[in-house]
């Protein structure tokens, strides 16, 4: 924690720049990020229920785009929109993301009936999973890249395996 405080007052003028949303390039960011996840809500309401197709996001951008621009569009510059969560919207639509959704929840579950430990020990022991959610907010290289399921499987596997052990001095607690 120190560590980070202190890499953090070293980089100070460098994270101003980053988080102060003064700067053209961060204003530009921000402005693609909000143009992306409007062309993820607008693919989603084609197909909502079923979605366009795993891995199919970038090629449904291009169609639409084609049909609503008058402009030539080069397909190697579309991406899809940076957030985990949308792309799975989009891509799986409602009865698949659900359906991730209840896995998720049952893999919870299991967890929970893995141990025996209490409530409390439960959702600290749940922190492990917390650096995941900033990764699928910001980012879509886990669902859309080959390194991205398989970098996502071995952490779950090794949270997985951290969370039900009683071996690991930084998660033995004692009750």
């Amino acid at each position: 924690l120190i560590f980070v405080f202190l890499l953090a007052y070293v980089n100070f003028p460098v994270l101003q720049v980053r988080f102060g949303f003064k700067a053209f390039n961060e204003i530009q960011s921000v402005q693609d990020r909000l143009s992306d996840y409007e062309q993820a809500k607008m693919l989603f309401f084609q197909h909502p229920l079923l979605g366009q197709g795993a891995g199919n996001y970038t090629q449904a951008l291009y169609i639409w785009l084609g049909e609503i621009s008058d402009f030539p569009i080069q397909a190697w510059r579309l991406q899809p929109a940076h957030n985990a969560f949308f792309l799975a919207l989009v891509e799986y639509g409602l009865l698949g993301f659900i359906l991730a959704c209840l896995s998720l929840f049952s893999y919870l579950f299991f967890l929970k009936s893995a141990g025996s430990f209490s409530k409390k020990v439960f959702f600290i022991r749940l922190l492990i999973f917390l650096p995941l959610i900033p990764l699928l907010l910001l980012d879509h290289y886990v669902l859309s890249s080959f390194p991205g399921p398989l970098l996502l499987i071995l952490y779950f596997g090794i949270a997985s395996r951290l969370f039900v052990s009683t071996e690991h001095p930084l998660f033995v607690h004692r009750v």
